[in-house]
């Protein structure tokens, strides 16, 4: 199924409509729908989010269409090695996450044995800001990393939590 983006309604403004046309079409949409009128302050509905024709035309000029593929076999090597080393990374994550879990579980056992609350704050905030700093360190996002260990916190939360039912 095409994926159309209506690059106008989404920005509702004009001074956004490129930026988001470019993202849409980066992100290997099959096409864009952007308003256009002789004189957008007279539209009969959405003037702020209409470009003039000959903006319309700057704004396609100035976007950069990407291909979604390479058929240079060099390139396609080099991409399938990136992405077997990705796919090993990954699997990695995967067992390191899966190893984390089973602590998760054996803390959560302790916790029903000591009959210990499930969240510990003082904990999770200590986690939050010393992982963040570590991905600051490292160059990474500190949003992204965040996001991952909220993830992750609350998987754990769910472990503990069938752990003191039973």
């Amino acid at each position: 199924m095409p994926i159309i983006n209506d690059s106008s309604h989404i920005s509702g403004k004009r001074k956004f409509i490129f930026e988001i046309s470019q993202k849409a079409l980066d992100l290997n949409v099959d096409g864009l729908m952007i308003e256009s009128h002789i004189n957008p302050e007279k539209a009969m509905s959405d003037p702020k989010q209409q470009l003039k024709p000959f903006e319309l035309e700057i704004l396609l000029k100035k976007l950069k269409i990407r291909k979604s593929f390479e058929e240079n076999e060099i390139f396609k090597n080099e991409m399938e090695k990136n992405r077997k080393k990705i796919d090993f990374v990954d699997a990695q994550l995967l067992d390191l996450l899966m190893q984390r879990m089973e602590i998760v579980k054996e803390i959560g056992f302790y916790k029903k044995k000591n009959k210990l609350t499930i969240l510990q704050l003082k904990r999770w905030i200590k986690i939050i800001k010393t992982r963040t700093e570590n991905a600051k360190k490292l160059g990474m996002s500190e949003n992204f990393v965040k996001k991952i260990l909220e993830l992750i916190h609350k998987e754990s939360i769910l472990y503990q939590e069938k752990i003191m039912k039973n």
